[in-house]
C-alpha cells in the first residue's frame, strides 16, 4: 500500500519535534486509512485526532492535527507519529506475508522465546536486579514504573509528594519564555497533565485537586512572562482549568470555596483561560451557587467608578448572565444585555425565541435594524452583538411579516450591493 514518505516529514518538522513524536507511534490508533489518506487518533493529556492525505510518490498534500501545536500553525508531533505509525504498520504487514516475513516472524518469535525463557528462570532477588538496572539507565522506565506501583501500594501522603516534585521539575526556574521555549515548556506541561489524569483514572482525584488548581493558576501566570504568540501555553492552560472541573466533582470540593475561588480567578483573570459557569455547576449545587452570586455582587461593589468596561467589569456582566442564564430568567437576561452603551441584540433575540417569545424578539430585531446591528456576512450567525441578515428575513417571513422581510431584503441591497446580501434576498 502506498505510504507518505518520512523524508517529506523531516522537511516539515522540526527535529526536536521528530524526537518527541517517537514517544507516540506506539500509542498512535490508526482509525481509517486507504491508498492516499489517513485518520488517526493518539492520547495525550486528551485524545487528538489526525488527517493526512498524500500523491502517488507519498508526498503529504493536506494534514490536519487537533491539538495545539499544530493550530498554531507547526508540523506538530502527532503527525509525526502518525507518518511513521502508517509506515512500520505496512512494513510489518509486508513482512508477515513474504518468506522474508516468516522468518523475521520465526526470528522474532524465536527471540521472545529466549527472553520469556530468561524471565521465567529468574528468581526475585535476580528479577528486581533487572529492574533496578533497568531504571538506572533509563529515567522514562524508572518514571513509569515508579508511578505504576504508586498507584497500587503508594500511601497518599507518598503519592502528594510524587506530585508535588512532579510539579516542581515541570515549573520550577521558568523565566521570560520566547515562542520556541513557549512550545517546549507547553509539551512538557502537557506530559504533567497526563500524568495527573492517570491518578484521577486511578481514584486519586482528591489527592491530584490541589495540585490541578495549583498549575491552572501557575500556567496562567506563566504566560504573563512568555511569548505565547503560538497560543500553545494559553491552550495548556484551558485544558488544565477543564480538568479541574472534572476533578473538582470527583473530590467533592468545598462548594463555598470553590464558588469564591472561581469569582476571583475571573475577576483577576488576564483574559485566559476562558473561566465559565456551566462546568462547575454540579459541584456547586444551589448553596454553591448562592455564594457564587453573593461574590460577584462583592466584587460588583468594590469595582471603581471609572473602571474599564473590560476586565473585571466585563467577567461581572458575564457571571451576572450566566447565573440567569442557569436560572431560566429570560427577562433579567434581557435585562443586562441591554443595560450600557453596547446592546447584545444577537444574544437578546436568541433567549426570546427559544422561549417562544417570538413578538418581543420580532420588537428587538426591529430595534437591531435601526441601530444597524446586524450584517451579511458568514461568521455573524451565532454572534451576541450582531443579528445574521439572513436569519431576520427568515423570521419575518415565518411570522406573516412578508413584506417586512422583502423590505429589509431590498433595503439592506440598496446599501450594500454584496454577493452575500444578493444571496440572502435570491434565496427569499
Amino acid at each position: 500500500m502506498n505510504n507518505p514518505v518520512i523524508e517529506n516529514v523531516a522537511d516539515l518538522a522540526e527535529p526536536q519535534v521528530i524526537e518527541r513524536s517517537q514517544a507516540y507511534v506506539a500509542k498512535m490508533q490508526i482509525v481509517q486509512r486507504s491508498e492516499s489518506n489517513s485518520h488517526t487518533q493518539v492520547r495525550g493529556s486528551q485524545t487528538y485526532t489526525q488527517t493526512l492525505s498524500w500523491d502517488q510518490n507519498g508526498f503529504l498534500k493536506n494534514y490536519s492535527c487537533s491539538c495545539p501545536h499544530y493550530a498554531a500553525g507547526n508540523f506538530c508531533k502527532h503527525l509525526v507519529a502518525a507518518v511513521i505509525a502508517l509506515i512500520e504498520q505496512d512494513a510489518d504487514a509486508d513482512a508477515q506475508s513474504s518468506g522474508a516475513g516468516s522468518a523475521k516472524k520465526a526470528c522474532e518469535n524465536s527471540a521472545n522465546d529466549y527472553v520469556n525463557t530468561y524471565l521465567d528462570r529468574l528468581n526475585a532477588a535476580q528479577l528486581r536486579d533487572l529492574v533496578d538496572n533497568l531504571m538506572d539507565h533509563h529515567p522514562e522506565v524508572a518514571a513509569s514504573i515508579e508511578h505504576t506501583a504508586a498507584f497500587h501500594y503508594a500511601p497518599e501522603e507518598t503519592i502528594e509528594e510524587m506530585l508535588s516534585e512532579e510539579y516542581k521539575n515541570t515549573f520550577n526556574g521558568l523565566g521570560f519564555l520566547d515562542w520556541r521555549d513557549a512550545d517546549d515548556v507547553a509539551w512538557e506541561i502537557e506530559d504533567f497533565l497526563h500524568l495527573l489524569n492517570s491518578y484521577i483514572q486511578e481514584g486519586y482525584a482528591t489527592v491530584v485537586e490541589p495540585v490541578l488548581k495549583r498549575t491552572v493558576k501557575r500556567i496562567q501566570n506563566l504566560i504573563l512572562r512568555a511569548d505565547d504568540s503560538n497560543g500553545v501555553l494559553g491552550d495548556s492552560c484551558q485544558t488544565a482549568l477543564d480538568m479541574y472541573a472534572e476533578v473538582a466533582a470527583q473530590a467533592q470540593v468545598n462548594p463555598a470555596k470553590l464558588a469564591k475561588w472561581l469569582v476571583k480567578m475571573r475577576i483577576d483573570s488576564p483574559g485566559w483561560p476562558d473561566i465559565t459557569l456551566a462546568p462547575f455547576v454540579p459541584t456547586l449545587g444551589d448553596a454553591g451557587i448562592n455564594v457564587f452570586r453573593k461574590a460577584v455582587e462583592t466584587a460588583a461593589v468594590k469595582l471603581p467608578s471609572d473602571a474599564s468596561p473590560y476586565g473585571a467589569a466585563f467577567e461581572i456582566f458575564r457571571m451576572r448572565l450566566e447565573l440567569a442564564d442557569y436560572e431560566d430568567d429570560i427577562d433579567t437576561a434581557v435585562q443586562i444585555l441591554s443595560t450600557g452603551e453596547h446592546i447584545y441584540y444577537g444574544g437578546i433575540v436568541d433567549r426570546l425565541l427559544k422561549a417562544q417569545r417570538i413578538r418581543e424578539a420580532i420588537q428587538w430585531v426591529d430595534r437591531a435594524i435601526t441601530a444597524k446591528r446586524y450584517s451579511f456576512a458568514a461568521h455573524i450567525q451565532n454572534n451576541d452583538s450582531f443579528l445574521y441578515g439572513p436569519d431576520i428575513i427568515e423570521l419575518y417571513a415565518a411570522e406573516g411579516y412578508a413584506e417586512d422581510a422583502t423590505e429589509f431584503a431590498w433595503n439592506s441591497y440598496r446599501e450594500k450591493p454584496e454577493l452575500e446580501v444578493a444571496q440572502a434576498l435570491y434565496s427569499f
